[in-house]
């Protein structure tokens, strides 16, 4: 009967052993099944994090200029800028301007134009020139902007007309023959 005792014994500990050992394989199991579902949890937010930066990347990709150039001198109408970076700007053409050797003219008198920019960081010193009713003098083209054709700008085709001629955005004098691009 202490055989059977001893017997009964050892099965009961083997039990409660192979027991202990399912359980813990058992924890391990989930815990590991967690971990794994936290890190597919983890790889999906960083590959939808990788989308949103290359959508935005691809966004704003550089425009395609789809037109010659043609200078002009309009009235401000409108200005938008978000971030210290000119977006957008509205002007009332006043004035034909032809580039010198630019075969192809075209009148933009009395004609409202809005013109987008990309990228365009400027100092808030010469973003507070950029007024309501300021007249400026630019270069304007057509570009491609991710499937629209917009009027867009090269900033430093841009000059303000003052009293005595014309002035760059860094506040330099310029005459007319000096304004850019002079295809010279």
């Amino acid at each position: 009967m202490n055989q059977s005792m001893e017997g009964n014994k050892l099965i009961n500990r083997f039990i409660a052993l192979t027991g202990c050992i399912f359980l813990s394989l058992s924890i391990s199991a989930c815990s590991t099944s967690e971990h794994t579902e936290s890190e597919k949890v983890q790889n999906r937010q960083q590959q939808n994090i990788d989308s949103t930066t290359e959508q935005k990347q691809n966004n704003e990709k550089e425009w395609e200029i789809v037109s010659r150039g043609y200078r002009i001198q309009g009235t401000l109408n409108e200005v938008q800028v978000q971030n210290n970076k000119l977006n957008r700007i509205t002007i009332k053409a006043i004035k034909n301007m032809p580039i010198p050797n630019n075969p192809v003219d075209y009148d933009f008198v009395g004609q409202t134009l809005q013109i987008d920019f990309q990228n365009t960081n400027l100092e808030s010193t010469t973003l507070e020139k950029f007024k309501i009713g300021t007249d400026l003098v630019l270069v304007i083209e057509q570009a491609d902007k991710n499937g629209e054709v917009v009027w867009t700008s090269n900033p430093d085709y841009i000059y303000f007309v003052t009293d005595n001629g014309y002035e760059d955005l860094q506040g330099n004098k310029v005459t007319e023959h000096e304004l850019k691009p002079n295809n010279e």
